[in-house]
């Protein structure tokens, strides 16, 4: 049974459902939707350019994060950051291949935590940080792959094993900026609250 692709099918859906039914009417709702759909709707589909094999849905989440990036102040920033992300993802990829035995638990689980933490640590909006996350990680893949292919390697570029990888640090981001979000509400709730209080 392939099980790659699990977790890429179910956060992607649970993702629509909150950009669907809990943000905010605007563009940026309507566009993200329609993009999530379409990257659902491609996620099997390969394109063979030359030597090298890639997933429709690749260019969609490149084209996303250039149009969440484009949205976003600081650009020349947040670029530097996606070129470090970039860096430390295909990293990770080559100290995966040399010693695959310190990977005691499963991959998209390293990844994912080690992405998002780093993600954290470089870029403070939400926004920027999926931009982020989707553009370093993209471009760290094309790096590996272009540089194992040299060595007679050849891989799907974009394979539902990234994508579950890729959705993980998305749903890690996401649950930190819901938190974030219930906290200010219930801090806001609590001062109005006590505001009340000593009104009275």
């Amino acid at each position: 049974m392939k099980l790659s692709g699990l977790i890429f099918y179910w956060l992607a859906w649970l993702l629509w459902t909150l950009i669907t039914f809990f943000m905010d009417k605007s563009p940026r709702r309507t566009v993200m939707g329609i993009w999530i759909l379409l990257c659902i709707i491609f996620a099997e589909w390969i394109i063979h350019l030359y030597f090298y094999s890639f997933s429709a849905v690749f260019l969609l989440i490149i084209g996303g994060a250039i149009y969440l990036l484009g949205k976003c102040r600081s650009l020349v920033y947040h670029l530097f950051s996606s070129f470090t992300l970039m860096i430390g993802y295909s990293a990770v990829r080559y100290w995966e291949q040399i010693t695959p035995v310190w990977f005691i638990l499963p991959r998209y689980v390293i990844y994912s935590f080690l992405l998002t933490f780093l993600v954290l640590l470089m870029v403070k909006d939400f926004y920027s940080q999926i931009g982020v996350c989707l553009l370093g990680t993209s471009f760290g893949e094309i790096l590996f792959h272009i540089t194992v292919g040299g060595y007679g390697f050849q891989m799907v570029i974009g394979e539902m094993a990234f994508l579950d990888l890729l959705l993980c640090s998305l749903g890690i981001l996401t649950g930190i900026h819901l938190l974030k979000i219930g906290r200010a509400k219930l801090y806001a709730s609590l001062h109005t609250k006590h505001s009340m209080e000593v009104a009275k």
